[in-house]
């Protein structure tokens, strides 16, 4: 892979690390509070449904930003587009697929 590439790859995961950081402080004061007495039980049930599946979507956005850090740091020490057991080159196509198909804010 050659430093173009890199820079390429390397401005793709700025781009979606800004988006999931925007998305995690936007997320934060979206998310309802669980458990709540306002509402019937169905309005209670669905509030409490909708508070754990936005904690999810944080925590897997969580788990994202630091995968993106772990990338940087790879790019760093001329590690990226290695596969860390195989130690051969991760192909164009897989790199793509998982840089862009990361979740969406």
């Amino acid at each position: 892979m050659g430093p173009s590439d890199l820079q390429r790859y390397e401005r793709l995961l700025v781009e979606k690390r800004r988006e999931l950081s925007s998305a995690l402080g936007e997320g934060q004061s979206r998310v309802p509070t669980a458990g709540g007495l306002e509402g019937d039980l169905i309005d209670q049930a669905n509030a409490d449904e909708e508070a754990e599946l936005q904690t999810r979507l944080h925590q897997t956005d969580g788990r994202l930003l630091r995968a993106i850090e772990e990338a940087f740091g790879r790019i760093r020490h001329g590690t990226y587009g290695v596969c860390e057991v195989s130690k051969e080159p991760i192909s164009e196509a897989r790199l793509e697929a998982v840089v862009l198909d990361a979740r969406p804010p």
